[in-house]
């Protein structure tokens, strides 16, 4: 259970958290980590340490001949303005994650669509999915989202 906490508060960047049941974390485990790639983890690095959203860094010599320049080029958030979608957005204070800056930052983007957010005290990036409340919390909200 040790190694279990630590790896988890290890990416969540929390001491822990009051939401998991600790010990339904080992069944969590037979299932994840999972639905990722080698590459996908790099590129989220890649657009952590720029602070900027571009498509995938491959080093210069091969974005020059994939891209036609050294660096690769950032997405244009700006064609997503006149999108209209209907949004649920789940946020916590306690995600280190996903920050208010970038909260903002995508209501802005998404200016015209549609969005149903539901704010929650304490929720780590983790909690969303493995909390033991999250089906009070957030699920049944979203299904109800989801129906109208």
């Amino acid at each position: 259970m040790w190694i279990c906490k630590t790896v988890i508060s290890s990416i969540i960047e929390n001491e822990s958290t009051e939401k998991i049941d600790w010990y339904m974390i080992k069944h969590v485990y037979y299932y994840q980590p999972g639905g990722t790639s080698a590459k996908n983890l790099i590129h989220w690095l890649q657009i952590l340490n720029h602070d900027e959203v571009t498509q995938f860094d491959h080093g210069e010599h091969d974005n020059m001949i994939m891209y036609g320049q050294p660096h690769p080029p950032k997405y244009d958030l700006n064609k997503l303005r006149d999108f209209s979608i209907d949004m649920f957005i789940t946020t916590s204070d306690g995600d280190p994650y996903c920050v208010n800056e970038d909260y903002e930052h995508m209501m802005e983007v998404f200016r015209n669509s549609k969005k149903t957010v539901r704010n929650l005290s304490k929720y780590n990036h983790l909690d969303y999915l493995w909390s033991s409340n999250a089906h009070e919390d957030i699920y049944k909200h979203l299904l109800s989202f989801l129906i109208e």
